[in-house]
């Protein structure tokens, strides 16, 4: 089974306002995407990762949050 997640960093150019405690949300954003994928992965679902954000710059082929990309990566492994 096919599972469809997603998250975005609050930024201040997301729109969404910047977060009190910008140190707290980043972290909190890399252990949800972390813990996430891992359980999907556990339970025998393939997660596949929304991008809701500005994570990915696809005019120019490059990743705009590496973190993101990193803690997803922890997580399937």
């Amino acid at each position: 089974m096919l599972v469809e997640y997603g998250t975005f960093r609050r930024t201040p150019t997301s729109g969404n306002g910047i977060p009190k405690d910008t140190l707290m949300h980043n972290r909190s954003v890399d252990y949800w995407l972390t813990f996430s994928t891992k359980t999907m992965r556990a339970n025998g679902l393939l997660p596949f990762w929304w991008e809701v954000s500005n994570g990915f710059d696809r005019k120019n082929n490059v990743v705009n949050d590496q973190r993101m990309v990193n803690a997803i990566i922890a997580g399937y492994k």
